[in-house]
């Protein structure tokens, strides 16, 4: 069978290139039948005039697309809250007031609002101290049986932490706390007691090995864990906690402010008859207020650094307290429920954190 024949498309003899002189601008005819140094020059000259229009044109709808608005077809409802805020903080009686000292180098100029620490869970593990280390994953030998350093290690985003005990987007806060752990844990070893905030959960013994560790992870400290079977003891949070930071080795300003502040709270709290001292049942528990330290919460250069956690699963964040503001707090936030303005750092809720 003979191979097909193709013959080349004839050339139209009107079709002609153009080319434009460099010096004049002026476009310039050329003749169908060129040379192949003119025929290279003229390609050249198309390619990159080619390549300037796509350029161009390319620009142009960049910038259409992005002047452009593009409607959104439903409308977010604003979260509703039911926060009350009381925006300057009630005085207290200035003739029984301990002072501060003088020469505190409290930053009074940068706005309070939104320096809250970004958490998804707190946990506050009780030693029964009011000092650290000033990392305090380092204090291994702690009362709390060196659980705060378990944690940050098995979570840590460097460093060989676990990536299924981790959410980047549910962060946990660990601290230590002043709390002394459950009695019956004092003189175990390797046990300790720690609190949940805001889910407002306490377990009073957690053996701090690296099964029950992964254990509270999962259950207590990341979303959905709700779903996941757990052995560990626990119990709900019936009582207002009251922490002030107190990690004087980390930094000196909290350290100097936490003793005043502590022995406002509980004078004013004494007073009312809500303090809670030492471990209760659960009747002695509920309308009643315990206050402890806590370590390093951020913002060392506000302090006094209190957080207010509430049994319906609500944390306030307050920062430059002194002890002339104890007595609004207290009436405002701690019976009542309010948010004092012009103290507040942040709000957190069981599920979010809370603009205020």
């Amino acid at each position: 069978m003979p191979t097909p024949q193709f013959k080349p498309m004839p050339k139209p003899r009107d079709l002609q290139l153009r080319r434009q002189d460099h010096h004049t601008g002026i476009e310039l005819p050329t003749s169908d039948v060129t040379s192949p140094q003119q025929g290279a020059y003229e390609m050249r000259f198309l390619t990159r005039h080619s390549l300037r229009l796509l350029s161009r044109n390319l620009h142009g709808a960049c910038a259409r697309f992005s002047a452009k608005r593009i409607p959104i077809p439903f409308e977010v409802p604003p979260q509703q809250t039911s926060l009350h805020i009381t925006e300057k903080c009630p005085p207290s009686c200035a003739c029984s007031l301990e002072g501060l000292p003088e020469d505190l180098d409290i930053d009074r100029v940068t706005p309070l609002k939104g320096t809250m620490a970004n958490y998804y869970r707190h946990l506050l593990v009780c030693t029964g101290r009011s000092d650290w280390a000033s990392r305090i994953e380092m204090d291994v030998a702690e009362p709390g049986g060196g659980l705060a350093g378990k944690i940050k290690v098995l979570t840590a985003m460097r460093g060989g932490g676990r990536k299924d005990l981790r959410d980047p987007f549910a962060p946990t806060l660990v601290t230590n706390s002043s709390f002394e752990r459950e009695p019956v844990v004092g003189g175990g070893q390797g046990l300790a007691s720690a609190y949940i905030f805001p889910s407002g959960v306490y377990l009073p013994r957690i053996p701090v090995e690296d099964e029950s560790v992964v254990e509270l992870v999962r259950r207590f400290l990341l979303p959905g864990g709700g779903d996941v079977e757990s052995t560990l003891e626990s119990r709900k949070v019936l009582e207002t906690v009251v922490l002030i930071c107190s990690h004087n080795s980390r930094d000196t300003r909290c350290g100097l402010v936490a003793g005043p502040l502590r022995r406002q709270f509980e004078k004013e709290l004494a007073e009312k008859g809500v303090l809670l001292e030492g471990h209760e049942d659960e009747k002695g528990r509920i309308g009643k207020v315990r206050v402890g330290f806590t370590s390093h919460l951020g913002g060392h250069k506000f302090a006094g650094n209190v957080v207010v956690y509430r049994p319906d699963g609500l944390g306030v964040w307050y920062g430059r307290v002194e002890p002339k503001h104890v007595t609004g707090i207290v009436a405002e936030t701690v019976l009542n429920w309010r948010i004092v303005g012009e103290l507040c750092r942040g709000v957190i809720e069981e599920s979010r954190r809370i603009d205020v």
